[in-house]
């Protein structure tokens, strides 16, 4: 059922008090009436557009693993094109960078409590860091054939690629790592594209 903008806009601020609350209490501390406290509307609002906490993990999700979904069918794009590939992974990683800062508070929560959540959600977030090794392999192995990156294995270097990036974005969640983030991107780009492409 598609919803018109007053109901995306009272389903957005519902999913943002919800995100709120669950940083702030936990999420099996939070109660629906935290949710509807903090988004200004009654229960029976929350309960059109969700039938419980879990649900609204499941949207967060939904809207995160697609806007990362358009960025592999852009690099997978720009690769099959034989692009220069130190130019498209910066520019990847640059977007991958806007996309963690717009959505900060939902990694912040997805990474540090959302596989307590339930064995759904953990298994959505397995599936999703699988998916991102298994993009990240093929597109240094469409590389590999074009002749634009060689020396390396296409499967381990994704493990590595992704595993590395995901601790380096957590130590910054957890203001553990310092550096503001365009510092923190250069450096890891700079690595990693050295690594890559030689």
């Amino acid at each position: 059922m598609k919803l018109n903008s007053n109901a995306v806009s009272k389903k957005q601020n519902m999913k943002q008090a919800a995100l709120e609350a669950f940083i702030e209490l936990g999420f099996h501390q939070t109660k629906i009436d935290d949710i509807v406290q903090r988004a200004k509307v009654g229960k029976g609002t929350f309960y059109l557009y969700f039938s419980s906490k879990e649900e609204v993990v499941h949207f967060l999700m939904d809207e995160f693993i697609e806007q990362f979904d358009e960025i592999h069918k852009w690099i997978s794009k720009e690769t099959e094109q034989k692009s220069d590939l130190q130019v498209v992974y910066n520019q990847e990683g640059k977007i991958i960078l806007e996309l963690l800062n717009k959505n900060k508070n939902t990694a912040k929560f997805l990474l540090k409590q959302g596989r307590s959540v339930s064995e759904s959600i953990e298994k959505r977030l397995n599936d999703f860091f699988n998916l991102q090794t298994k993009q990240a392999s093929e597109s240094y192995r469409k590389a590999i054939d074009f002749g634009l990156m060689s020396g390396i294995d296409p499967d381990y270097a994704a493990f590595c690629v992704v595993g590395g990036i995901t601790y380096i974005y957590t130590q910054w969640l957890d203001d553990l790592i310092t550096d503001p983030i365009d510092v923190i991107l250069e450096k890891t780009l700079n690595f990693y594209l050295k690594a890559l492409l030689g």
